[in-house]
């Protein structure tokens, strides 16, 4: 039994090709439909147009929480916590739509905080959603064009991709790119 990752982060290895796999389908259908548009992933619409089964709400929640995707019936309701910046309320769109995509037969609730993104010991279906958003949010081949047009710096590229500097760095790192600052 292989895994990936470090004593932080650890997931079974079988689960990486169903990881990409489901993140390449939605962005091929993105790519189609136009909604990525220099470089960043327009996640709202993804929701809308391809999981009309959610109901994308932008609303206060308690400052510690990012997000929560609940089912009632037939309809999930993802909630975004409208105080937090945009940078994090579309990471937070990413992450609550991989616990859609791969979680959402194991349990009709996710409340995520802050805590959890922190902790060290984040558990492996928190991991799986937040790679999920990583790998969404900043495809490797956009970052690849970046890079070849000689965008390298980290603010530029978190702006560019709509996401925070701390998770474009982190996305860099697992590609194993020089960055500058």
């Amino acid at each position: 039994m292989g895994a990936i990752g470090n004593k932080r982060h650890t997931y079974n290895i079988k689960e990486e090709p169903i990881l990409l796999n489901g993140v390449h389908n939605i962005l091929e259908e993105a790519k189609q439909k136009d909604l990525i548009v220099n470089n960043q992933v327009n996640i709202e619409e993804i929701i809308k147009q391809q999981y009309p089964q959610i109901l994308l709400e932008f609303r206060p929640l308690d400052s510690e929480i990012s997000g929560e995707l609940i089912k009632e019936k037939d309809t999930w309701h993802m909630i975004i916590n409208n105080k937090h910046s945009k940078t994090r309320q579309r990471f937070t769109m990413g992450h609550e739509l991989g616990h859609y995509v791969y979680h959402r037969r194991e349990t009709s609730q996710f409340i995520d905080t802050l805590f959890y993104r922190q902790n060290e010991l984040k558990s492996s279906i928190e991991y799986m959603a937040d790679e999920f958003a990583a790998l969404l949010l900043m495809p490797e081949d956009l970052i690849k064009s970046c890079f070849s047009k000689g965008v390298n710096n980290v603010g530029v590229l978190a702006s560019t991709f709509g996401v925070s500097n701390e998770a474009i760095t982190y996305r860099l790192q697992q590609l194993n790119y020089k960055i500058s600052y």
